[in-house]
């Protein structure tokens, strides 16, 4: 039986990788509802628009029921306050990562007095990062191996639609 009742998993998904679909999975056996959010950073430059990145997200879990995706341009810990979440999951690879996400962690706490779960990248996915996807975007080489086989189709959708005519 899960142990809570509404996880919120945050970030911007700038796409969604494996690795955030493992974590995703991973809430899904803790929480009997996950809400996943792409949250705008306004310091970040993005290549996908949030709502772009949202339907690469409904996509990669297309096969999750209790997840549901929203984007949000407010802050987390004031999301997860007014839509009753009682429990924060991020996920981390490295130890800059987890430094990084305690630090946020305990921001959201203090705010929102709502506690972070902290989940450790699969080993084996602990390489894969929405920054290597992008770059390889870039160079034209394959992402097959980092993001879900329907989010790379629709990638590859939308960066044909994005090109400007000859």
């Amino acid at each position: 039986m899960p142990t809570y009742r509404h996880a919120l998993l945050p970030g911007s998904y700038d796409p969604p990788t494996v690795g955030h679909l493992d974590v995703i999975r991973r809430a899904c056996s803790l929480s009997e509802r996950v809400t996943v959010g792409v949250f705008v950073n306004p310091d970040k430059t993005c290549l996908f628009s949030p709502l772009e990145r949202v339907t690469l997200l409904r996509l990669a879990c297309a096969s999750m029921p209790q997840v549901t995706v929203i984007c949000d341009e407010g802050m987390v810990y004031r999301y997860a306050r007014e839509h009753g979440c009682d429990i924060i999951i991020k996920g981390y690879r490295d130890q800059d990562d987890f430094s990084y996400e305690y630090r946020m962690a305990r921001f959201n706490a203090d705010h929102a007095l709502v506690e972070t779960r902290l989940l450790e990248a699969d080993p084996i996915l602990a390489n894969v990062r929405s920054t290597e996807v992008r770059r390889r975007l870039e160079a034209g080489e394959p992402i097959d191996e980092l993001v879900p086989p329907a989010v790379a189709d629709e990638i590859a959708r939308l960066l044909r639609a994005k090109k400007p005519l000859p």
